[in-house]
């Protein structure tokens, strides 16, 4: 971190800088200009770090001590004074995941490699005994082919890899849904007019499998009844344009010719910021069957027995 200059240090580099002819004055107004521009930058990396949660911290390679800053110490789940050591670091990462860690060190400290130091690992908090996951980068520095210095940035990405576990878990319950639902359950990119995902019934509605299904929305309404593609072109205009539309309509399976009933119940899929990015829906097939069935119901109540 840059130190803020002190009165003392701010006139001895003054008088060294004094040795031209425009004298003092000018030498001491660069001098603060530059002692100005070294503060107001770590305020804006002190402003950026504290907006965005990074921990910022340094290491020697040589002597192995560390510095970190409150944010990193609150990682750890440890006070804002603890002093920290290589013993502690190691301590607070999860088990499973120390010998990647050391690995990742050996790495970045070769002078064979680039210095680079990319991991993500979980640490258990000393106090609190909470388990975060921590993602953190940094790079050494080399002189006459050995490292020197270490300074790195860490930021506590746990609540991300649980929304992004959350979102693998619904993902796949769809998935399993869709996958024996009965219905076609399809989504589609409006900007790109295709189709981008068509469930299992796909296949046994349409006769063909879904790796061979046309994507292109263009492509995809050759299949529907000549009679019935002007309709179906209005129904999704509408969706597009942010309704909930229910149609019914016909198709001709590409293969065997045969004609399908369809009804189609298709929805908008909206961003945060109300604008309709997907577009999807769920079909059920109405075609009845050759084999009819004839239900009757008497309302006569039976005569008792004689």
């Amino acid at each position: 971190m840059v130190q803020e200059l002190r009165p003392t240090a701010a006139r001895e580099g003054n008088e060294a800088l004094c040795s031209d002819d425009d004298g003092p004055a000018r030498d001491t107004s660069e001098w603060r200009r530059f002692a100005d521009a070294l503060r107001s930058s770590e305020a804006r990396l002190r402003a950026a770090t504290e907006l965005v949660g990074i921990g910022i911290y340094s290491w020697n390679p040589d002597t192995g001590s560390l510095e970190w800053d409150e944010r990193l110490r609150a990682m750890w789940g440890l006070p804002a004074d603890t002093p920290v050591d290589m013993t502690l670091f190691e301590a607070g990462i999860h088990p499973d995941d120390r010998q990647p860690v050391r690995d990742a060190i050996a790495r970045c400290v070769d002078p064979r490699g680039d210095g680079s130091y990319n991991v993500e690992y979980r640490v258990i908090g000393k106090e609190d005994g909470i388990t975060r996951r921590i993602a953190t980068s940094g790079r050494t520095s080399f002189a006459d082919g050995r490292a020197v210095g270490f300074i790195g940035a860490a930021i506590d990405v746990t609540a991300q890899r649980r929304a992004e576990a959350a979102i693998r878990a619904s993902e796949a319950q769809f998935r399993s849904f869709a996958a024996h639902s009965s219905n076609l359950i399809w989504i589609g990119d409006p900007v790109a007019g295709a189709i981008i995902y068509r469930s299992a019934a796909y296949e046994r509605i349409w006769g063909v499998p879904c790796q061979e299904a046309a994507s292109d929305f263009a492509e995809w309404m050759k299949d529907v009844h000549p009679e019935d593609r002007p309709q179906v072109g209005h129904a999704l205009a509408a969706v597009k344009a942010g309704d909930v539309v229910q149609f019914e309509y016909r198709i001709v399976r590409p293969r065997d010719g045969a004609m399908r009933w369809l009804r189609d119940t298709s929805f908008p899929i909206f961003d945060e910021a109300g604008a309709v990015t997907r577009i999807g829906g769920i079909t059920e097939d109405l075609t009845q069957d050759d084999v009819r069935h004839v239900y009757v119901v008497s309302g006569k109540r039976p005569r008792p027995a004689s």
